[in-house]
C-alpha cells in the first residue's frame, strides 16, 4: 500500500472512531445520562472542546460505561500517574517473593493483571 492509501485509511479509521464517539454521546444525551453534554461544532474553541470532552468522560465513568476507548484512557491515566510517582501501590512484604515463585513456576501475568493485584 502506498503512503497516500495508508493516510487515507488512517483518516477513514479516525473518522469512523469520531463518528462512534459522537454516537455514544448522542445516545447518552437521548437516554438522559447525567452530565452528558453535546459535542461542540468543528469551529468551537479549544477550551469548549476540552470542557465537553471532560464532561462526557466523567458522565461515562459515572454511568459505568464499558467502552474500550474509556478503559484505554483510564489505563493511560493510571500508568502515567504511577510512572510520575503521583500514585503508589501498597505491596505487602510477602508479595515480591510470591511473584518470584509464581514466575519460576511458569505463571505469568499481563501488565493489566498486575494492576489488578
Amino acid at each position: 500500500m502506498d503512503q497516500v492509501g495508508a493516510v487515507s485509511d488512517r483518516q477513514r479509521l479516525r473518522s469512523a472512531d469520531q463518528y462512534s464517539r459522537h454516537r455514544l454521546v448522542e445516545d447518552d444525551l437521548k437516554r438522559g445520562v447525567s452530565g452528558a453534554v453535546p459535542i461542540p461544532p468543528d469551529d468551537a474553541g479549544k477550551e469548549e472542546v476540552i470542557n465537553s470532552l471532560v464532561a462526557n468522560v466523567e458522565a461515562m465513568i459515572k454511568a459505568d460505561r464499558k467502552i474500550t476507548s474509556l478503559k484505554q484512557l483510564q489505563g493511560h491515566i493510571w500508568r502515567t500517574r504511577f510512572q510520575n510517582k503521583e500514585l503508589q501501590r501498597v505491596v505487602y512484604d510477602d508479595v515480591p517473593e510470591a511473584l518470584r515463585r509464581w514466575h519460576a513456576n511458569g505463571i505469568k501475568f499481563t501488565e493489566s493483571e498486575l494492576f489488578m493485584l
